[in-house]
């Protein structure tokens, strides 16, 4: 914010941001003929002054001073673990005969991390309603003092192997979320949740509801909009590929 500038004040854009990320990974790795494990943990803490540039834009556009404090930034993942292992089943096609077993390998992969910081909020905001407009409300804590749960993926796939009219056809079965693990990746900063932004059950939003014209029919669309799907993670799909040259 450049004050007394002639001839107004004006905000403009400033390269005075920083950050330090500072993290710690270990890896494992196991390869045998059939089999190949691996697996990371990475341990990390990423602090700034802001995490993209509009961080600061609220409080500039409050008239507050050009403040930069270290503050965890919103990507900062304290804990990450991955693993994946990957086999072979070929040598068991051969002990056993059985052709069926031939050209097939199978793949797993998972991955487990803490979840993002974000800011609670003290009042309730009707984000369903919000429409672009900005709201404010006094954060609860220390800016981006509040974590978002866990999130877990496992993943598997399977491909085959097979010659037809002298060409490799490969199929394979690619499953993304085998056990269809419900992740949250945004929560709404009053309630700490991912599917209700606190708003209806709110004294703001209980005084809203009673001045409605057909309070019900509110309370259902608004349960409607705030329920937003890409709060969430990407739910099991299942796909099944054939690929080949010619």
């Amino acid at each position: 914010n450049i004050n007394q500038a002639y001839p107004r004040s004006y905000i403009t854009y400033g390269n005075v941001d920083f950050s330090t990320i500072k993290s710690l990974k270990a890896e494992y790795q196991l390869s045998l003929p059939t089999m190949r494990l691996k697996g990371s943990y990475l341990l990390q803490f990423a602090d700034g002054t802001g995490s993209n540039v509009n961080s600061a834009a609220a409080l500039i556009q409050a008239n507050q001073p050009n403040l930069r404090s270290l503050y965890p930034l919103q990507y900062d993942i304290r804990h990450k673990i991955n693993a994946s292992a990957s086999f072979s089943l070929d040598s068991l096609a051969y002990n056993s005969k059985r052709k069926i077993f031939r050209n097939v390998n199978i793949s797993i992969f998972s991955n487990t991390q803490s979840g993002t910081p974000y800011t609670a909020l003290i009042t309730a905001i009707p984000e369903a309603q919000s429409l672009g407009n900005a709201s404010r409300s006094q954060i609860k804590g220390n800016p981006f003092g509040s974590r978002m749960p866990w999130n877990s993926t496992i993943d598997l796939s399977i491909s085959k192997g097979v010659i037809v009219r002298e060409k490799a056809v490969i199929f394979q079965l690619s499953v993304t979320n085998l056990f269809n693990f419900s992740n949250i990746f945004n929560v709404y900063p009053y309630s700490s949740l991912a599917s209700d932004d606190g708003y209806l059950s709110s004294p703001q939003g209980q005084q809203q509801i009673s001045n409605e014209l057909n309070a019900q029919s509110f309370v259902n669309y608004y349960s409607l909009k705030q329920n937003n799907p890409s709060n969430f993670g990407q739910p099991r799909m299942i796909n099944l590929t054939c690929r080949t040259t010619f």
